[in-house]
């Protein structure tokens, strides 16, 4: 609905982890809905849900802002190249990738790539993921950290 009515551009809400945390409730609410029609008990629990993972979703969204201008005033102060701060924005459209990805992405060549994946892997923003040495795979940790963790604070219902 929030999609439809173009109050959010993509979908930013997953409920479904909501719905997982709380499942016992969630299974319980339903069961109440198909035996006494307690709808209210469980549109009261789905906002809830709606609250808590916009909540989430905000902190998220704030972390990684925060994140991505810390890099940006990094890399700007130690004289980082165009090039550098648009593979550190290119970190926060995708936080894993290759070195062809970058090439694409950036127009550069595949030798200027590695080079800008190399440094900030030297720098702990990228790290090699698995062990293939062709298409290697590069994963931004920080960023992936913030979305996978949990920053939602289970309010009381």
């Amino acid at each position: 609905m929030l999609l439809e009515r173009s109050l959010l551009p993509e979908p930013a809400l997953y409920l479904s982890a909501y719905f997982e945390r709380n499942r016992d409730q969630y299974y319980d609410l339903l069961l109440r809905i198909s035996q006494k029609g307690d709808w209210a008990s469980w549109i009261a629990f789905f906002l809830q849900g709606v609250k808590t993972e916009a909540k989430d979703a905000t902190q998220k969204a704030q972390r990684l802002i925060a994140l991505r201008q810390a890099w940006r005033e990094i890399y700007q102060g130690k004289g980082g190249s165009v090039h550098l701060l648009a593979l550190i924005d290119l970190l926060f459209e995708r936080p894993v990738l290759s070195a062809s990805i970058v090439r694409e992405r950036l127009g550069v060549t595949h030798a200027w790539a590695m080079r800008l994946i190399e440094r900030l892997a030297q720098e702990g923003v990228l790290s090699p993921l698995g062990q293939a040495r062709r298409n290697r795979l590069y994963g931004a940790r920080e960023i992936l950290q913030a979305l996978e963790e949990p920053s939602y604070a289970e309010e009381a219902h």
